[in-house]
């Protein structure tokens, strides 16, 4: 829980809000349903493969520490747990993005979603298939 607060800190700072409904609708319109797609650029173009990564590794530990949280539950088989980790990390960076429409400096993407989700599932398994 503290962790995941830290990780919503880290994601909205520097706490720059807007209740602009322009703002939000213009962001809003930014998102992509295909999640490499950058939509901010001025011509046609991929988001970097560095951002990918950073976004991944940015939820690692959520993963990790989600898996060793599981591993004393009774869930069983060990993919449920994983699924499980997994599922939490989703909602928890669809959280972040969701608060980013609302502030000024921040951009909502669904790349950072998903590549926040990837880095979940990859520290969860990463732990579970070593206790297991």
């Amino acid at each position: 829980m503290a962790l995941s607060g830290l990780m919503l800190y880290a994601a909205t700072a520097p706490f720059n809000f807007t209740d602009d409904t322009q703002i939000v609708l213009m962001k809003i319109a930014h998102i992509s349903p295909f999640p490499f797609a950058d939509t901010w650029a001025h011509a046609p173009r991929w988001v970097s493969a560095a951002s990918v990564a950073l976004d991944v590794a940015f939820f690692l530990p959520f993963g990790v520490l989600g898996g060793l949280f599981e591993r004393h539950a009774s869930i069983e088989p060990r993919r449920r747990r994983i699924l499980l980790v997994t599922l939490l990390g989703f909602l928890l960076s669809t959280s972040i993005e969701t608060a980013q429409v609302f502030t000024r400096d921040r951009i909502p993407s669904s790349a950072d979603v998903f590549a926040n989700t990837v880095g979940t599932a990859i520290g969860a398994w990463a732990v579970l298939r070593r206790i297991a």
